[in-house]
């Protein structure tokens, strides 16, 4: 595969995923509306966060105890283990949800810029290497000389190269 036919599919591609704008930027906002939405996860933040606080003063209060009463201390250290071990669990829970979080938070970027991207297109006349760097996630190339163009929006087309 050449770098011009590489570049003759992506205006191709372009030309369709224009003339489908108005439908993509539907499909788009509605995508936008769904990952915008970080209330559920901001709900789990707090509670694991709650949790986390709460772990920490049993923790605290459980080595003022044990620093005051005198008590069996491969007990306390039992006691203390287990305390660390519900801690890190939860300390990997809300490390999970800020992934998530983030993630989230990308995709809605690459969605607008996206849309951003495609709003300054009014007709593709040919490969632009800036749009397609803007647009284009990646190309995966396979059998038959077909070409799956995934934009950075998730969306996905395919071209097969003639000839």
């Amino acid at each position: 595969m050449t770098q011009e036919e590489l570049e003759k599919a992506f205006a191709s591609v372009m030309q369709k995923v224009i003339a489908e704008k108005d439908a993509i930027f539907a499909v788009c906002r509605e995508v936008l509306d769904e990952v915008v939405d970080m209330s559920e996860i901001d709900r789990i933040a707090t509670r694991l966060q709650d949790q986390a606080l709460g772990m920490a003063e049993r923790v605290r209060k459980l080595v003022g105890e044990n620093a005051r009463v005198r008590r069996d201390q491969e007990e306390y250290q039992q006691e203390y283990d287990a305390l660390a071990a519900e801690h890190e669990k939860l300390s990997e829970k809300i490390r999970s949800i800020e992934d998530q979080k983030r993630d989230k938070a990308d995709r809605r970027r690459r969605i607008e810029v996206f849309l951003r991207m495609l709003e300054e297109q009014e007709e593709c006349v040919g490969f632009d290497p800036y749009f397609f760097v803007a647009l284009v996630d990646k190309v995966v190339v396979g059998q038959d000389r077909k070409l799956d163009f995934v934009f950075r929006n998730g969306m996905k087309y395919e071209y097969t190269i003639v000839g």
